[in-house]
């Protein structure tokens, strides 16, 4: 049956809603009349979203297309709310959304690519200069016709602090289409982050377009949004996503991560097509880190991919884990105007978690494309352009350690470096990737320890983990190129660089030696023996500083060296000096200031030995040992060049290898510099610094490295000691 609905022409209307003159009847079916009732008595109510789009309403009826309202409109909106119109979009900002009023913009904006080719029609974005304070905020797009339904939208947010835009990727939503109008929220921020400065170009925006052809499937912890599209790449990519991601919830449960805790279930994972940092990053919603989600690229949707994709997924999902295990707030985490704390971790943790997923001989392309960054601290981002990349390069390269401290340590290693994470506290002592890693790994030093064994497997190719290929040297010394070599390198907390000893000419008899002259008790030197540039290489000895080791030598010999920093103290970034003296054991094996053809001295006992400058008629340096096979040290003096005076003193305990104390001197022979004195157990205890004879001050710790009181001096020997 056919209705009929005749407006004459030029007659004005007779209610509030405004009716474009039809010039003849038109035929209404009875849906149709049923839904052009409803939108006049929508129109009758005075609400004033309902006057903001009575014409997209009606011009629906005729088949136009819309205009709407502008393309743009900014309004003030307070705590008490307001409502804002923008071509097919009504915002509607609630009472109690926002703490003060503030300018609030409603645009038009074009769709982006996250989600393949959109159309525009449906796609705007709300600028505001506050979080919103506890309140959804009601979107309401028209227009879209019949039938009644849930509708895909794609939403994401974005944040400028500092000058730096920062933008969460795009993930789907879905909202309720109801005759023609679809309506979603946009939800509270989470009020933990702060309120940013509202100086001209700060705020946060929220950004969305209608989606076509996505559905969605769901698991008992996730939900796939998808485009149909890659059904017919592959039928079962939604199902085999949900599996991955099931795979990986259980396996973060066996390593007992509070997962109920962490995340609201289910969580969603948005298909789409942007080109992002990692193929399924997490993403952090402004509403807060326990609402965080994943973004796969559909790329992986193929049969074929399936392993990269669940790579990608489980390391994707351990990142959103991750972030409600971090102290800070979503836009501290999130932010490029923010220090990237905790994100070498989460990059070490999570390309670790890779392996755990497919299990065998899987390496991840990541750690692989960063072995390269062996001679960089692993917290060493700090103050560097690009921290943010550079904090996470340097956690696909420190994955390979985490693998080998799970191995070596077993435990619950990475779950207790999340734990240190979200006990961290700012800004006493501080946010540190470092700390939270070695404090998991225990007491006495474990972790330096391992880093030092780590290095130095993987230099000599001994770590037994299939595909992982040997790194290559950064420096070299041939004993054919002069008879003492020094080979140096500055390296700053849990870096390393690899050293190749090439003996291709070797006296008859003769004994090199590998003397470590680094003042730095936290700089090891790990050394192994072979033939072959390619391997296998045996472990010869680790040495410490000034503990040299005399080895015997042959033609053809090669020796792979790893000098390791692993300084386990915060706020690790002090740099230290690697510093190695080669060649023949006869000559002096401390000072290399002394040249190799100095005439060298020994006493009538055979205990001391010195080198002299007969030119100058000075000692250069002294040697005093309690054995006369010279391997138990008493105390070795350096002096300083063409005066007689020592430049630097070290004494030893009765094992002769442990080092007592350190000590420098001015050319007047006066205290000068920093005097280091050490617990038996090679930790320090005191650290004192002179100026040319005066103290300055003392520090005195405890066998662990905490501070027992510091003191100050007034020139006069008077100290003011705390506590």
């Amino acid at each position: 049956m056919v209705t009929w609905l005749s407006i004459p022409d030029g007659r004005p209307p007779s209610f509030p809603l405004r009716l474009r003159a039809f010039r003849r009847a038109v035929p209404l079916s009875a849906r149709m009349l049923r839904y052009v009732l409803a939108m006049l008595v929508f129109a009758c109510i005075p609400d004033p979203v309902a006057e903001a789009v009575d014409d997209d309403l009606l011009l629906l009826t005729s088949g136009a297309r819309a205009a709407g309202g502008p393309a743009v409109v900014t309004r003030t909106v307070g705590p008490s709310g307001g409502v804002l119109r923008a071509g097919r979009v009504v915002v509607t900002i609630p009472p109690g959304a926002l703490a003060s009023p503030v300018p609030v913009t409603l645009r038009r904006a074009a769709p982006g690519a996250d989600f393949g080719n959109q159309s525009a029609l449906w796609s705007y974005a709300l600028e505001i200069p506050l979080l919103q304070s506890g309140q959804d905020i009601d979107v309401a797009l028209f227009g879209l016709g019949a039938p009644d339904r849930q509708a895909a939208v794609a939403l994401g947010d974005s944040s400028t602090m500092g000058g730096q835009a920062d933008t969460a990727p795009a993930r789907v939503v879905w909202g309720s289409v109801t005759s023609g109008v679809l309506r979603f929220k946009l939800s509270a921020h989470d009020l933990t982050q702060g309120v940013l400065p509202t100086a001209s170009g700060e705020g946060h925006a929220s950004r969305w377009w209608t989606l076509a052809g996505y559905a969605r499937k769901s698991s008992q912890h996730f939900t796939v949004e998808y485009p149909t599209a890659v059904l017919s790449v592959s039928a079962d990519s939604p199902d085999r996503i949900l599996a991955a991601a099931e795979d990986a919830y259980q396996k973060l449960a066996n390593l007992n991560f509070d997962l109920a805790g962490s995340l609201a279930w289910p969580v969603p994972i948005s298909v789409g097509y942007a080109t992002l940092d990692e193929p399924c990053p997490a993403g952090l919603p402004l509403a807060g880190k326990g609402k965080g989600y994943l973004v796969l690229n559909a790329g992986l949707c193929a049969a074929a991919s399936s392993d990269a994709m669940r790579a990608a997924v489980g390391h994707g999902l351990f990142h959103a884990v991750q972030a409600a295990y971090d102290p800070r707030s979503t836009l501290a985490q999130r932010h490029a105007a923010s220090d990237p704390h905790f994100a070498m971790l989460r990059e070490a943790s999570s390309t670790w978690f890779e392996r755990a997923i497919l299990g065998g001989s899987y390496v991840s392309p990541y750690f692989l494309a960063n072995m390269g960054l062996k001679g960089m601290g692993l917290e060493t981002w700090q103050g560097m352009p690009q921290a943010q990349a550079q904090a996470r390069n340097l956690g696909y390269w420190a994955s390979g350690f985490v693998r080998s401290l799970v191995d070596q340590l077993q435990g619950q290693l990475v779950l207790g470096v999340w734990q240190n994470v979200r006990n961290q506290t700012s800004p006493t002592p501080g946010y540190s990737d470092l700390r939270a890693l070695v404090e998991a790994a225990g007491p006495g030093g474990v972790a330096a320890l391992n880093w030092a064994d780590y290095m130095g497997r993987l230099f000599s190719g001994n770590t037994g983990y299939a595909g992982w290929p040997v790194p290559a040297s950064d420096a070299f010394w041939l004993s054919s190129g002069a008879p003492l070599g020094r080979l140096s390198a500055s390296l700053a907390p849990f870096s390393a660089q690899k050293w190749t000893v090439i003996i291709d000419s070797v006296p008859t008899g003769a004994q090199y030696m590998f003397s470590p002259i680094s003042e730095t008790p936290d700089l090891t030197y790990v050394i192994y023996k072979g033939t072959n540039p390619n391997g296998p290489f045996s472990y010869v000895a680790t040495l410490k500083m000034f503990n040299p080791q005399m080895l015997a030598t042959a033609p053809g010999d090669m020796y792979v060296i790893a000098a390791v920093n692993g300084e386990s103290k915060s706020p690790y970034t002090t740099v230290s000096g690697a510093d190695l003296l080669l060649g023949d054991k006869a000559k002096c094996r401390f000072c290399p200031e002394v040249p190799a053809d100095a005439p060298m001295l020994i006493s009538e006992d055979g205990l001391s030995r010195w080198w002299v400058d007969e030119s100058y008629m000075i000692t250069l340096a002294q040697e005093h040992y309690q054995d006369t096979q010279w391997t138990k040290l008493w105390s070795f003096y350096c002096s300083w060049p063409n005066v007689a005076a020592f430049k630097t003193g070290v004494r030893f305990r009765l094992d002769g290898t442990t080092v007592y104390d350190i000590q420098h001197y001015d050319t007047e022979g006066k205290e000068h510099g920093i005097w280091k004195e050490f617990y038996e157990a090679g930790n320090i205890h005191f650290v004192r610094t002179y100026a040319h004879g005066l103290i300055l001050t003392m520090t005195e710790y405890d066998p662990d490295g905490g501070i027992i009181h510091y003191c100050t001096y007034d020139g006069q020997g008077t100290a003011t000691c705390t506590p």
